[in-house]
């Protein structure tokens, strides 16, 4: 169980955070724009996956520092699979245009 509380927002990062970018923000806005978004995406992921596993009950300086943990997984993982994985598998099929 352990094993799944440290990696579950490190694998949401990996899945979720990637393809919801690359599908549904435009490519017109700014970069300043897009890391605003992405974190706030983050952070969002993150405490849905540390309530998932039970991290959000008990005091709150510890949910604010499970809080802050899980984004930076989530972000790090995020910005790996984009990276490495996703933007060359969707974006070059999404810019493909049929004829």
């Amino acid at each position: 169980m352990e094993v799944i509380r440290e990696l579950l927002p490190f694998i949401l990062g990996i899945v979720v955070v990637p393809p919801i970018y690359i599908l549904l923000f435009p490519k017109s806005w700014s970069n300043r724009v897009k890391f605003v978004v992405i974190f706030v995406l983050c952070v969002v992921v993150g405490f849905i996956g540390s309530t998932m596993v039970g991290e959000q009950i008990g005091e709150l300086e510890k949910r604010v520092i499970t809080l802050i943990f899980d984004t930076s997984t989530v972000y790090t993982g995020s910005q790996i699979a984009y990276w490495f994985f996703w933007k060359s598998v969707l974006e070059n099929r999404l810019q493909k245009t049929p004829t």
